[in-house]
């Protein structure tokens, strides 16, 4: 966007079988889905330099399509194109395909490096074992545009259906929340949890020495407080999905610790405030 010093910033992982695929199906791919996160981020009506370093994208993009067929027979990097194009007209982009050296492609380039290690879900049958019991919730609060468990979702990175970037930035209140975030932001949902008066499910350790648990137990886990119900979560390996970048750094396994969901309800401090 050239009107913009502070461009929004999307990434994502390629899976196993998509690494496998040509440089240019992944060039494209990559595009569809920050130019789709472009869009999530409030660019309609704008001019849009998508810089890329694969030449061979740029020239597909710009010769609207390819006959290049992948392993299955199919057309494959034609798709990406009318997704592009379409996706440009219905934002009333000004949009251009570009070519620069990868070299001058930095922010890109440091984009593509950044590691998310706290990038984590839980199993989708488990999850809607608990939406049934204290759903529906309204918004994925932590999640990503692959693994968010809800259709409002808030992501570290713009990604396609977002609804914001940093979950921090915005109000809680009114909704019911699901908060499945990294163990070092755990502190901070229970601290924003408690300012915005809200509710939600959160799904934490059980780590009683933790610096946030005595804001959950004020009275001792007995004793009432803002927790008023919840369920241990059975240990098992695929139990928690860790998501590409967690998973390659080794932590695709079972957690070393109890895991529980929490259901958490600071709204009644608020309605015992006022009256």
């Amino acid at each position: 966007f050239p009107d913009n010093d502070r461009l929004p910033t999307s990434r994502g992982v390629f899976d196993t079988a998509d690494r496998d695929r040509s440089s240019t199906w992944r060039e494209l791919y990559a595009s569809s889905k920050v130019l789709h996160a472009a869009v999530t981020a409030g660019c309609e009506g704008q001019v849009v330099e998508h810089r890329v370093d694969s030449q061979s994208a740029m020239f597909v993009v710009r010769n609207a399509g390819s006959q290049n067929r992948g392993d299955d027979g199919d057309l494959d990097l034609h798709p990406f194109v009318l997704d592009i194009d379409g996706t440009a007209a219905a934002a009333a982009l000004d949009y251009e395909m570009l070519w620069v050296p990868r070299e001058e492609n930095t922010a890109a380039d440091e984009a593509s490096k950044l590691v998310d290690r706290g990038n984590y879900s839980l199993d989708r049958e488990r999850f809607a074992w608990f939406d049934n019991r204290w759903g529906p919730h309204d918004i994925d609060w932590f999640a990503d545009g692959d693994n968010h468990q809800l259709d409002r979702f808030c992501a570290r990175y713009w990604a396609p259906g977002a609804e914001a970037v940093d979950a921090f930035s915005v109000s809680w209140r009114n909704a019911n929340g699901w908060f499945h975030p990294p163990l070092t932001l755990i502190a901070r949902v229970v601290g924003k949890l408690r300012d915005d008066h809200t509710r939600g499910t959160l799904v934490a350790p059980r780590w009683t020495s933790a610096a946030w648990w005595p804001a959950l137990y004020p009275r001792g886990e007995h004793g009432p407080g803002p927790v008023i119900d919840r369920v241990t979560i059975p240990a098992g390996r695929r139990t928690f999905i860790a998501g590409e970048d967690a998973a390659e750094l080794g932590h695709d396994e079972a957690p070393r610790w109890t895991m529980l969901a929490l259901r958490v309800d600071f709204s009644r401090q608020r309605r015992e405030q006022t009256t």
